[in-house]
């Protein structure tokens, strides 16, 4: 072996003892760029977000690059170091460009960035490279829903209340933009859907008597007011108050009334019944002009009931009469409803026609139905 060839086998061995040393040296690079992947998972669920954005710095092994990207970035993310996530996310795209979840944690970027025309870039594009996942397209569509694509969220929502058929908010976000634009017609068209398709969720219903209500059409907006607030049990909406806002009367649910039929006699045209006051029977007409209930004083004295005379307060009778009254608190019982305690109008005058009136601070604790011609009057009270 001359000199010339020793030379080059030294040379290809100390390449090669070279070689192995980079090789260990990577390998050992890797083993603990995985223990800080592994350590740095730790530190990100304990929420400890400086540890975490430490122990990934650098560079990392293939088989786990994008796992390790996609870490960074949440960690970013929750640091709202926005712009360093961005860099983090065209690492995750030299990667694969075509990756739909990479494309997609872009667009969260831009959007916290405020940047609406790569948002919707990238938001198109996690769409186009994964076409089957519909919550890149919920995704989209909310955003064009945000900024007033008003016709490209239509199509996509239209699209996915047939892909989901449960997606309800597909519905009602079709619906609030057609309302928006004063395109009634279609407005109703799917709030009508939604009421009918989602007849438990009581947001669909209250949306619909909310638009029958804008448009005129009151018996319908009190009809699924009503509705809304049988199934609203916790109160999420103001049903009932729009409810007697039409209506007049407060909202009772069916569950809570109790319905019996009390016959009346026709006296000139007036309506007369039986009740109880304090224990004593008496007949009183009913007046649904009259702000509250009255006794007259003959009555009063007769069956010697105790009242208050230093109260008083305004009585108006059905043809606006308002006058100057004593009041006491008694004990109205009309059929088996008792109202207690009610704050009725002592009327000084005698009255030998009837002993006093049913007026509205009773008749609007119930829902009631007068039937003429077979002299009833049917009463849903309180229980």
């Amino acid at each position: 072996m001359d000199f010339k060839q020793s030379i080059i086998i030294s040379c290809i061995l100390v390449l090669g003892v070279i070689g192995v040393f980079v090789g260990y040296s990577m390998y050992q690079e890797n083993i603990q760029m995985h223990k800080n992947y592994i350590a740095a998972q730790d530190a990100f669920r304990n929420a400890n977000l400086q540890e975490a954005e430490k122990l990934l710095e650098g560079n990392p092994p293939h088989d786990i690059a994008r796992d390790f990207y996609i870490l960074k970035y949440n960690v970013q993310m929750n640091s709202n170091e926005l712009y360093q996530a961005e860099q983090t996310c065209m690492k995750l795209l030299k990667l694969n460009p075509q990756d739909a979840f990479s494309n997609y944690l872009l667009s969260l970027v831009y959007y916290n960035l405020g940047d609406r025309d790569n948002t919707e870039l990238y938001l198109k594009n996690a769409v186009k490279y994964s076409p089957d996942n519909v919550d890149y397209k919920i995704s989209l569509a909310n955003f064009y829903a945000n900024i007033g694509k008003d016709d490209e969220a239509i199509n996509l929502f239209l699209e996915l209340k047939d892909l989901i058929p449960g997606y309800e908010i597909a519905w009602a976000t079709i619906a609030s933009i057609y309302e928006n634009k004063g395109d009634y017609n279609n407005a109703l068209k799917y709030r009508k859907e939604a009421a009918e398709k989602f007849s438990n969720n009581s947001y669909d219903l209250y949306m619909l008597a909310s638009l029958y209500q804008k448009i005129g059409k009151k018996d319908l907006a009190a009809e699924y007011y009503a509705k809304t607030a049988k199934l609203d049990i916790n109160g999420a909406t103001d049903a009932k108050s729009k409810y007697f806002e039409i209506t007049g009367k407060p909202y009772h649910s069916s569950s809570q009334f109790k319905s019996e039929s009390i016959p009346f006699k026709n006296l000139n045209g007036l309506m007369l019944v039986n009740v109880s006051v304090n224990g004593f029977p008496a007949k009183f007409i009913i007046d649904t002009g009259a702000t509250s209930s009255v006794v007259y004083g003959n009555f009063i004295k007769s069956r010697h009931i105790p009242v208050k005379t230093n109260i008083f307060g305004i009585s108006q009778s059905a043809n606006g009469t308002k006058t100057v009254t004593p009041i006491a608190n008694l004990n109205i019982k009309l059929g088996s409803s008792e109202f207690k305690d009610l704050k009725t109008f002592i009327m000084p005058t005698d009255n030998k026609a009837f002993d006093g009136i049913i007026g509205n601070d009773i008749l609007e604790k119930t829902d009631y139905y007068v039937d003429r011609q077979r002299q009833v009057i049917t009463i849903r009270s309180v229980n």
